[in-house]
This record gives C-alpha cells, structure tokens and sequence, in this order.
C-alpha cells in the first residue's frame, strides 16, 4: 500500500521504528564516565569540583563563597585584601598582568592559593620555583602534610591515579628556601606544597590538585587531606572561588553553543535535524495539488418554468399555452409509450389505453378535449385549467 506521495507506507513505518528504536536505545544506553579534567566547581564529574564547592562552607565556618569568572587584572580590584584567592586547576601558568594583578592582591594583605598540578610562566618565575612531575610507572602517590598539628609527616594520605594521563605526584624542583616554607612533601621526600610570604599577604602552592576533586574526595583519606591543607585558610574570610583559570571554563559565546552544552536540548536539536531529515526524504517532491471542490451546476428549471408560466400570465394567452400543452403531452406519450406518429383519432386513442393501461374514456375525453382547443378562437384561463386537470388525471393514472 502507497502513501499519498507514492512512497510505500512500509518504508515510512519501517525508518519510524528504526528512529523510534535508537532513540530507545541511547536512552537506555549508560552514560560512558567522563575522565576529563575540567575542575570546575559545577561538574560532577571525576575530575570536577562540585564536592568541593558545595563543602567549602562546612570545611571552612564561617567564610563567604564568592565565585569570579573574570581574569585577575579585571577583577583584583574587586575583591576585598583580606580574603583568599583560590585557583584549583592542573596548570596554572598566567601572563604577566595577571600575575602582577594576583601578587599586587597579596601584597595588600591578601592570599592567593594554587592548587595545580604545573604552575609555570611569569607567575613561577617571579616567585622563584619550578615544578615537575614524576613520569613513572607509578599509580599511586602518597603525600604528608608537614605541620604537626595537621597530622605531620608520619601521617601518609594515598591516592589513587586513575588515568596515565592525570598525573599526581608533581614536586618542585626547585623554590627559594629563603623566602618558602615547605607545607607538604611526597612519599619520596620532595616538597609538594609550599608558602612564600609576599607583602601583607601571602602565596600558597600545592602540586596535587587531583586530591581536591569529586574522585581524590570519594575516599576518607582524600576529605581530611582537603579539609587540613584548606585550614591554612584563615577562618571567617571570604573565600573568592576562581572559575576562570580553568581546563573545563565554561565559555558560553552563542546561544547555539549553549543549547549543545546542554544534554536535553542537545538531543531536541539531533532529533529535530533527523525529523527534518526524514522530511526532505519522503515529502521532498511536490506536494500533489489538491483536487478543487466544484459545486454541481444549480437546477434552475423550476426557476425557469416559473419564469415562463408568469410571462403568458401576464400575456393572458391562454389559447397558445393550451396548444403547447397539447403538443408536450402528445409528444411525450408517443416516446414514453411507442405509439407511431401517424396514429390519429380513435386509434391512437385504443393504443394509448392498451399500452398505457388507462380508461379508454378517460384518453378519449383527453383526445376530445384537445380537438376542442384545436377548434376554439379563444380559451379562457378557467378552460386551460380544465384542459390541465383533464391531462393530469388521464396521464396520471396510466402505468
């Protein structure tokens, strides 16, 4: 069986079921896990910061969140001095007008800390460190916590690195033991965390940024070591949460890129593109050109007859009325009845009884009363009654 356009209703089923069933199919299909590093305090991911974020105020009582999407020259004049600038990424490597904007914020009294796994450029440079990272075979790295009073170097924290490419266990290779305190190191002795006072403020590093994420916080080990490291902030100061040196930035610049970051719309538009797909592919040709109602012409001959019957009225020919009647209703019962034109008088008159079924009186007072007109110079309008009620009863009641 064909649709309206010719293609074969089966195929149109069949491309139907077969998108009805892949939608079924990713619908139900489970979400591959995402490992990418992005850090960003709204992703759920491993490798996010959602946890983080949402326990900051728990870790920290006391501390106002205040979140900045804007690089640090913009924003630095913004934000109070006394407060502290958290950057968590995997690299953090700013150009030299951020930097200056960051330690200029410390030197008023301010603390600026990393969290990042490389931190490199003109930031490192003029703090005087350098950091590496220790490419072997491990998957594992334990980092300890210098101070005693947050557990001391006995106390080892583990974590678990869950892919080649998300690296742990970077170190400074080397930083200004003058000016740094070492605040953490590695299993293997190497500091990993460090403070350099700068100003009224101060500049805090750590080299483990994957301990702070939804995975490094899934462990007991990993919340106590965030908790600890973060107490280094001073209590009650608002925390300014930096959302702007990060791997997963949300950079939101047209709506179309939004509409595709947002996994319900992005499947809106996909099926939308494969609805309109699947148009140009069965309804492509030219839609067939619909069939115009056309009304029956109107039976005007009531109107018509009307029209005739009130002209000789208004003429008062009743004589010429009375033969046309005559001449109509002998035509008509020769063709209804086949009786032969040459018929006359009394034999037309015995033919149209036998065949008719009619009275033979009644066809001869019919036949008499049209000799009668044929005869008569002038017919009144009570004889064309008569004439007419004299044909309709003799007709009528033939078979």
């Amino acid at each position: 069986m064909r649709g309206r356009k010719g293609m074969p209703r089966s195929v149109i089923v069949l491309a139907v079921l077969a998108l009805a069933l892949f939608v079924m199919i990713q619908g139900s299909t489970p979400e591959p896990v995402n490992w990418h590093a992005s850090f960003n305090g709204r992703d759920r991911i491993p490798y996010g910061t959602a946890a983080l974020r949402e326990l900051l105020p728990e870790i920290l009582p006391g501390s106002n969140v205040r979140e900045n999407v804007q690089p640090a020259y913009v924003s630095a004049s913004s934000v109070p001095p006394n407060s502290t600038w958290l950057i968590l990424n995997d690299r953090f490597a700013p150009d030299e007008y951020d930097t200056r904007a960051l330690l200029d914020y410390a030197d008023g009294g301010g603390t600026v800390m990393v969290i990042a796994h490389k931190v490199e450029g003109d930031f490192a440079d003029t703090l005087k460190f350098q950091t590496e990272g220790a490419w072997g075979a491990r998957d594992t790295v334990g980092v300890a916590l210098v101070n005693s009073a947050l557990g001391g170097r006995q106390n080892l924290y583990t974590f678990v690195q869950r892919t080649a490419g998300n690296r742990m266990d970077g170190s400074f290779s080397s930083f200004d033991t003058a000016a740094a305190i070492v605040l953490g190191t590695t299993d293997s002795g190497a500091a990993n965390a460090i403070a350099i006072e700068h100003g009224a403020g101060r500049v805090i590093v750590n080299l483990l940024p994957y301990a702070f994420t939804n995975y490094g916080m899934l462990r007991r080990d990993g919340i106590d070591y965030a908790a600890r490291f973060l107490s280094y902030i001073p209590t009650g100061e608002e925390i300014i949460w930096d959302e702007f040196y990060k791997s997963g930035r949300e950079m939101v610049t047209s709506p179309l890129r939004y509409v595709l970051a947002q996994e319900g719309l992005r499947w809106a538009v996909w099926l939308s593109m494969a609805g309109m797909l699947l148009a140009v592919i069965f309804l492509g040709r030219r839609t067939q050109r619909p069939i115009p109602i056309v009304a029956p012409p109107a039976n005007a001959t009531v109107q018509f007859v009307e029209t005739i019957a009130q002209l000789y009225r208004r003429r008062a020919d009743h004589r010429d009325l009375a033969e046309k009647k005559q001449t109509y209703t002998l035509e008509s019962l020769r063709h209804r009845y086949g009786i032969a034109p040459q018929l006359r008088g009394e034999e037309f008159v015995r033919t149209l009884a036998a065949r008719a079924g009619i009275d033979r009186d009644r066809a001869a007072a019919m036949m008499a009363a049209f000799e009668w007109i044929g005869r008569s110079e002038k017919v009144s309008e009570a004889d064309l009654l008569a004439l007419a009620r004299t044909v309709e009863e003799t007709v009528g009641t033939g078979r």
